[in-house]
């Protein structure tokens, strides 16, 4: 089933190598096909962009910039296509190159998505939460001492 996108978000790591240059392509094709781009430039400091009205995201980093990009779209269901800027990536499989085709792909409905559960992991001291951690994949507990 094709599915309609009318407006893309796309989450910048920008201290990787080609990310301006790919995001400038990326934005390119897509206001080339009418799709509304809103550029989201991450610099490490966690912010809460506003997604409303978006259909689909682009992740252009590694493997941070993707969990980034979950905790900000956690509960809306919205799409990350997650781009693989680095030289090696656990959840950022997708090359720099292969962007275009498998977003016509998901555009086409040809694309096989996958579900992810966000972790939430609370510690607590002496019955008091002290701090609060969402994560995509894994949770560490460790110990100091």
């Amino acid at each position: 089933m094709k599915r309609t996108i009318k407006k893309v978000m796309l989450i910048v790591n920008m201290h990787k190598t080609d990310a301006s240059e790919l995001t400038r392509e990326i934005e390119e094709y897509l206001e080339g096909k009418g799709i509304e781009t809103v550029v989201v430039g991450f610099l490490g400091k966690p912010e809460n962009p506003d997604v409303k009205d978006v259909d689909f995201v682009f992740s252009l980093g590694g493997d941070g910039t993707v969990l980034y990009c979950a905790r900000i779209v956690e509960s809306t269901g919205i799409p990350i296509l997650a781009l693989n800027l680095g030289n090696f990536g656990f959840i950022t499989e997708i090359s720099k190159h292969e962007w275009k085709s498998a977003f016509e792909r998901f555009e086409k409905g040809e694309a096989c998505l996958s579900r992810r559960i966000m972790l939430k992991v609370v510690v607590e001291r002496g019955g008091r939460k002290i701090a609060s951690f969402k994560g995509l994949n894994d949770a560490v507990i460790s110990s100091e001492g």
